[in-house]
């Protein structure tokens, strides 16, 4: 399991979502690669998978720990 953290300066809300509850990324979605997507609600939701995203060489982190 990969742990991340964000820095967010608001949080407007926080669900819990079941892996039950996620459908495949619907090919209306434009603009985001479905390589990054593990799921989308019916209300929605777009469940990001996050080890692909940041397995992409093109996305750059700031790893420094404040």
């Amino acid at each position: 399991m990969t742990e991340i953290s964000f820095l967010a300066d608001e949080v407007l809300g926080v669900v819990d979502i079941p892996w039950s509850s996620l459908s495949l990324p619907s090919e209306a979605l434009i603009g985001i690669s479905p390589d990054y997507i593990a799921g989308t609600t019916a209300e929605g939701v777009i469940l990001l998978d996050l080890e692909a995203l940041f397995a992409d060489d093109r996305l750059i982190v700031n790893e420094e720990v404040v």
